[in-house]
């Protein structure tokens, strides 16, 4: 144990260190298990594609909404499965193991799977870290982060002078861009203007056809206006003592 918590594992690294993740292959005589694999992982081709032709900034935005995202349901649980299986027993997901295992899966590989690949290495290092990974995924899920709540979160992380814009200028003395992403006209590129305030970033963010379910999602119940009544008792029925634990 690291009791130095600038050296020591985060949460996420032990979760994803080998000893947990140690993934065993099963699959060979399990038809089920492996249809599965072969459509997320087409799916996953479908997302990276989109991933790779989203403008940089986008991009950038989505590997900073992965960094936020907790949400435990379906969608996670999937992209991590499949992150795990072809990781297997590393703790980052190689383009040459990535491809040998889909080509096992008889997925067909596009002539540009490379590129779409660097696209979401960010960092450029030939392999996708867990983050990277589930930011390449969710471009096909906006329900996971286009909520409003989530969006001005990312933009205000972006927003480091808190000024209400984002520029290139602020980027660059926000992060050391790699090759990738860097090369100036990353918020024009994006946003059509030099200076982007939230709502141009919530328009590059959001499909057209998407619609939030926050505001369905914070109706109140019907409820939820009722005057609160006290309780009555009948005269056979004696009011419990204060302090009583409820029956």
């Amino acid at each position: 144990l690291d009791p130095a918590t600038h050296t020591r594992l985060s949460a996420r690294d032990t979760l994803l260190h080998p000893f947990i993740t140690r993934f065993y292959d099963d699959e060979e005589n399990d038809a089920p298990r492996t249809a599965r694999v072969r459509s997320q992982m087409q799916r996953w081709l479908d997302a990276l594609r989109a991933f790779h032709e989203a403008p940089r900034l986008k991009r950038l935005a989505l590997v900073i909404t992965a960094h936020l995202l907790t949400n435990n349901n379906d969608t996670i649980a999937a992209i991590h499965f499949l992150f795990r299986y072809f990781v297997r027993d590393n703790v980052q997901a190689e383009e040459v193991a990535t491809r040998a295992l889909m080509e096992k899966h008889q997925v067909a590989i596009p002539s540009d799977f490379a590129e779409m690949f660097s696209s979401a290495d960010v960092a450029q290092t030939g392999c996708l870290t867990y983050i990277q990974f589930v930011a390449s995924n969710i471009i096909l899920e906006p329900g996971m982060f286009c909520k409003e709540s989530l969006l001005r979160a990312v933009f205000r992380f972006l927003d480091v002078e808190d000024t209400g814009i984002i520029s290139d200028s602020t980027l660059s003395r926000l992060f050391d861009l790699p090759d990738s992403i860097a090369g100036g006209g990353l918020v024009f590129e994006a946003c059509g203007v030099e200076s982007a305030r939230f709502h141009n970033f919530q328009e590059l963010m959001v499909p057209e056809a998407w619609e939030s379910e926050e505001t369905e999602a914070t109706t109140p119940a019907d409820w939820a206006d009722a005057p609160d009544v006290p309780p009555s008792f009948s005269a056979s029925e004696e009011a419990p003592e204060a302090g009583s634990a409820a029956a």
